[in-house]
């Protein structure tokens, strides 16, 4: 079937479930299956959408979070933009599980007739008291580690290595990482700055807000990083540190006291701000192009080239 073919070549996959309670039960029940594949976080992770108050923070909200799994009420609460954004945060191969509230919108109410007509669904009633055949199916695409997950766990491995060089190479050659959203882009920078710490460097992190590198510090502290401090970490003799974009160019000390800078969802930063940054002899830069922070047409054009003609 269609849902099962995106699921198993790296796609996402949509289910609608009849309730809440069974949305949570079948959830909890997909990460077993997901646990028993191998993952490029070190694990599944499943996130609540959460509508926010203030709609104009909500796409920062979600900028640079990944997650395997999202629960997805359709309320009164939900908003287009809150949509986009929360659903942008799954990663590759992931799953949506939606169920309807006993308050809609207009918009959670379109939402559902629409997965409620589309083929392309797969509606769940009932888990027990045994699997019906499509999620037995499920089951087993689930439990495999599919093709697209072992190629791009060697690919990571890959820049993870390339990156960590960049700590003992020639100065003053930023390097960029770019892909669209859940390919594992800040799983891949708290892996690579697991590594710089256990050799003793320091290492700044810039990005919009502190939740944006939520996925880094959750892969660097899989690779036995400790938080020690609001905001700071610590593997080894090195430290991992996070500071707002203002905040790191107003304070020359913290500008040569770190021996490497991350720069995570760099497109949502301003050209003035990152020519600033690149002044730096070790810089990463990671970001998505295409997504909801905007087309990424300004980094690509105008600070790409810029960069190139420099460097």
């Amino acid at each position: 079937q269609h849902w099962q073919r995106r699921l198993s070549d790296g796609g996402r996959s949509i289910l609608l479930c009849a309730d809440e309670a069974l949305a949570r039960h079948l959830a909890e029940t997909l990460a077993q299956w997901q646990s028993a594949a191998a993952y490029l976080s070190g694990s599944p992770l499943w996130r609540d959408y959460q509508p926010l108050s203030g709609e104009r923070h909500l796409s920062d909200q979600w900028l640079g979070l990944e997650c395997d799994g999202l629960l997805l009420p359709l309320d009164g609460q939900l908003t287009a933009n809150g949509l986009a954004a929360a659903s942008g945060a799954l990663r590759w191969g992931g799953v949506l599980i939606a169920f309807p509230a006993t308050t809609r919108n207009g918009l959670s109410s379109y939402l559902l007739q629409c997965l409620t007509d589309s083929p392309l669904v797969l509606a769940v009633a009932r888990l027990e008291p045994e699997l019906p055949p499509a999620m037995q199916e499920l089951q087993a695409v689930c439990s495999a580690q599919p093709e697209w997950m072992t190629e791009a766990a060697a690919q990571q491995h890959a820049i993870v290595d390339r990156m960590e060089r960049l700590l003992r190479g020639r100065r003053h050659r930023p390097m960029l990482l770019s892909a669209r959203r859940g390919r594992g882009k800040s799983s891949a920078l708290g892996a690579v700055a697991a590594r710089w710490c256990q050799s003793g460097a320091s290492i700044v992190v810039l990005s919009p807000a502190i939740d944006n590198i939520r996925s880094l510090v959750e892969r660097f502290e899989a690779c036995g990083g400790e938080a020690v401090k609001t905001h700071r970490w610590q593997l080894g003799e090195g430290t991992l540190q996070w500071r707002p974009m203002d905040r790191y160019l107003e304070d020359p000390a913290q500008q040569s006291s770190a021996d490497c800078l991350i720069i995570d969802e760099a497109a949502a930063f301003s050209f003035h701000q990152l020519e600033q940054c690149i002044a730096h002899p070790r810089v990463v830069m990671a970001t998505t192009l295409e997504g909801y922070e905007g087309s990424g047409r300004g980094f690509r054009l105008r600070f790409l080239q810029w960069l190139s003609q420099q460097r």
